[in-house]
């Protein structure tokens, strides 16, 4: 695996850990009624602010989908047939 790559992997990692642990801690207050302990504008902040790393990370990887830095001008030229749902052609 290149560096290039292993960092991405890291990276979304992070992201989603980040976004999985504070959708988690979220949760368990709430479930718990400790709702007392949230400064709600705050933790909703937090949660936009993670789910936006996320996206950014996620929009990356589409982006590299559809035309990767490896691909030529030929294969940019050509385009891609849709996907229906599921992936399915």
């Amino acid at each position: 695996m290149n560096h290039d790559k292993h960092e991405r992997q890291y990276q979304a990692y992070q992201a989603l850990k980040a976004l999985s642990d504070l959708a988690a801690d979220t949760m368990k207050q709430i479930a718990y009624e400790q709702m007392e302990h949230i400064d709600w504008d705050d933790t909703c902040r937090r949660h936009r602010e993670a789910f936006a790393h996320w996206i950014e990370y996620a929009e990356m990887q589409r982006r590299r989908a559809i035309d990767p830095p490896d691909a030529g001008p030929a294969s940019r030229s050509s385009p891609k047939k849709p996907t229906t749902r599921y992936g399915m052609r």
